[in-house]
């Protein structure tokens, strides 16, 4: 009974805050405050904790600095060609030169500034020929004609440079299919053979009009002729009857060429006495204006009027 009061008692005085409660309410166990090291572990637990999540910081701190320098090591490089391309460069090197922009209608090619490799085919429906351009490394003019029906064909120089290569009209026409080859013609023969004379209009003649048998194939003629000169001496005025007897020659060309049986037509190129391209003449000697006039019409198909 006294033990039971003793225990109530206590209860009480440690609920009014008197007395700390005990480690163990176990009967027989004394009530004591807590020890020193008791005190000297809760007083250092803040500090234990903070030690603890500044070292769990710095090891995330660690960790996420290792996973950026992983995703920035995972990320590709980017290549030569896309710094190029970023900086305006061009990616790669071209060995053919670029197109030139043709000049301006009506302007000789010889006269122009614009110069480039061999002009592209135009997509414009159109039947009026775009003016020539001039290669810049070979000197070569050439200009793509559009005819009626949608069909184009490039006309184009070609320079001699001696026999069994590129420029030699004889060696180059059995290498070929769908060219057209112009040579230089006499008026006789070429009045031969448009009036039907196949003897005389389709004999082997001299320099490039070694090829003139071959605008008597069939069913696709392979040649056609030019006059540029008469009785054995070139036109030395470009009279009425000298623009009548060419432009005959460059309308049946044309004529030709609409057939869609083309892709090109070569012409002999040669170098004017004022050092600008004109038509080629290695046995007749026409006049300036002659050659000038023959080699512009042939670049058009159609009678120059500059």
């Amino acid at each position: 009974m006294r033990l039971t009061q003793v225990l109530l008692l206590a209860t009480s005085l440690i609920s009014l805050g008197c007395v700390k409660a005990p480690a163990s309410t176990t009967p027989g166990t004394s009530i004591t405050p807590s020890s020193k090291s008791e005190t000297k572990s809760s007083a250092t637990q803040p500090e234990n904790v903070t030690r603890m999540v500044t070292s769990a910081e710095t090891r995330e701190s660690s960790d996420n600095q290792a996973k950026s320098r992983a995703k920035t090591n995972s990320v590709p490089k980017p290549s030569a060609v896309v710094l190029k391309q970023k900086r305006g460069e061009n990616s790669s090197s071209d060995s053919t030169e670029a197109a030139a922009e043709p000049p301006a209608r009506g302007t000789h090619p010889s006269k122009s500034s614009s110069s480039g490799s061999t002009i592209a085919a135009t997509e414009a429906a159109t039947e009026v020929a775009a003016d020539p351009v001039q290669d810049r490394r070979t000197g070569i003019v050439s200009n793509r004609v559009l005819l009626s029906g949608g069909v184009s064909v490039l006309v184009s120089g070609s320079k001699y440079r001696g026999s069994g290569i590129a420029g030699d009209f004889g060696w180059m026409i059995t290498r070929t299919d769908r060219t057209l080859f112009i040579f230089n013609d006499n008026e006789e023969q070429f009045n031969a053979f448009m009036s039907g004379d196949r003897e005389s209009g389709c004999a082997v003649g001299g320099g490039n009009a070694v090829i003139r048998p071959y605008q008597c194939t069939q069913p696709i003629p392979r040649a056609a002729g030019v006059p540029t000169g008469l009785r054995h001496s070139g036109y030395q005025a470009l009279d009425g009857r000298t623009k009548e007897k060419i432009d005959s020659a460059v309308a049946r060309i044309r004529a030709l060429a609409e057939t869609g049986k083309y892709d090109s037509i070569l012409m002999s190129q040669g170098r004017g006495a004022n050092g600008q391209p004109t038509i080629g003449a290695s046995i007749f000697s026409p006049a300036e204006e002659v050659r000038d006039y023959v080699f512009q019409s042939l670049l058009r198909l159609e009678p120059y009027e500059g």
